[in-house]
C-alpha cells in the first residue's frame, strides 16, 4: 500500500485479519503497510527514493501483497498506490490477494483455494465459491481500467520524473509516448482479472466487466493460472479461450476445471 489512508483503521484490521485467517498467516504473522512503516518526513531530499527502497525490501521478504480497498477503491486513483502495484506485478509471482470492507465484515478474493477452504470443501458446498461469493465485485471496476499517469498525487513534485531520486522514477507526463507505462497499466488491469473471473462467473459478469478483453490487452504475459475448480456456473470456456487468444507470449498455461459438473464445452 502507499500513502492513502482514507479508510476507518478498524475496517483495515478486519481485512487482514480475515486474510492472516484464511491464508494461516498465524498470530503473530507479520505485515507490512507503507503508511506505518516509513515517515516520509523523515526522508528529507531522497523521500520517494527511500520509500522505493523500503518498499522493494518489504517486497522481497513477504509472501505476497494484500491490497484493501475500501468502498471507492480510492486506492486505483493514488499514483504511488497504483505504480507500487505495478512493481509487485511487474516482478513478484507471488501471491496477490484483495480485501474489501463492507459492513459489517471484510471480504477477501484469493489467487487460489487456502488452507481454510480446503478444510472446509465437502461433497454439496465450495467453500472458496461461497466466500467470494459475496466479495463486492463493482470496487474492482476502477482497477480494470488503471491508469498510473492518471493518478492523484499530494503535491505536484511527485509527477516529476527523477529516476535518481526526489520523485516518480517512470515518466508519468509523457505516458502516449512511454510503452512501459502500458505494459506496466495492462498488467495491473490483467492480474485484477484474473483475480475477479470466479467471482464473475457466479455474479454472470465476466463479459459486463469485459474480462477477456482486458486479459488479452495484457499482451507480455508468459504464464497464466486460472483456477475455476469446483464452480457450477461453468458451463464452457469460450470467454477464457477469448482472453487468451490475445496473449501471444503465453509459454506456460494452466487451466483447473476439476468438479466443474456442468462443463460440456472447452
Amino acid at each position: 500500500s502507499s500513502d492513502l489512508w482514507d479508510q476507518r483503521v478498524v475496517d483495515f484490521l478486519r481485512c487482514v485479519q480475515l486474510h492472516a485467517h484464511l491464508r494461516c498467516v498465524g498470530e503473530d504473522g507479520p505485515y507490512w503497510s507503507c503508511p506505518f512503516a516509513n515517515r516520509a518526513e523523515e526522508f528529507g531530499g531522497d523521500g520517494e527514493a527511500k520509500r522505493l527502497d523500503s518498499y522493494h525490501l518489504a517486497q522481497s521478504l513477504a509472501g505476497g501483497v494484500l491490497l484493501v480497498l475500501d468502498e471507492v477503491a480510492s486506492a486505483f486513483q493514488r499514483l504511488w498506490c497504483i505504480f507500487e502495484l505495478s512493481l509487485f506485478v511487474e516482478t513478484s509471482g507471488k501471491e496477490f490477494d484483495i480485501a474489501a470492507h463492507r459492513c459489517p465484515e471484510a471480504h477477501l478474493l484469493t489467487s487460489g483455494e487456502t488452507q481454510v477452504d480446503q478444510s472446509m470443501n465437502n461433497p454439496e458446498e465450495n467453500a472458496r465459491e461461497v466466500r467470494e461469493h459475496s466479495f463486492p465485485l463493482e470496487v474492482l471496476q476502477s482497477g480494470l481500467s488503471v491508469q498510473i499517469e492518471m493518478g492523484q498525487a499530494s503535491v505536484d513534485e511527485d509527477r516529476t520524473y527523477s529516476p535518481s531520486g526526489g520523485g516518480m522514477p517512470i515518466d508519468v507526463k509523457s505516458a502516449g509516448e512511454n510503452r512501459l507505462l502500458q505494459e506496466l497499466n495492462s498488467k495491473i488491469r490483467g492480474n485484477i482479472a484474473v483475480l475477479a473471473w470466479r467471482q464473475a462467473i457466479l455474479s454472470c459478469l465476466v463479459q459486463q466487466l469485459q474480462l477477456p478483453q482486458v486479459l488479452a490487452a495484457d499482451c507480455t504475459r508468459t504464464s497464466l493460472a486460472m483456477d475455476l475448480s469446483g464452480l457450477k456456473a461453468v458451463k464452457d470456456t469460450s470467454d477464457l479461450a477469448e482472453g487468451i487468444a490475445g496473449l501471444k507470449h503465453l509459454t506456460r498455461l494452466e487451466v483447473m476445471c476439476n468438479k466443474c459438473v456442468n462443463l460440456h464445452s472447452v
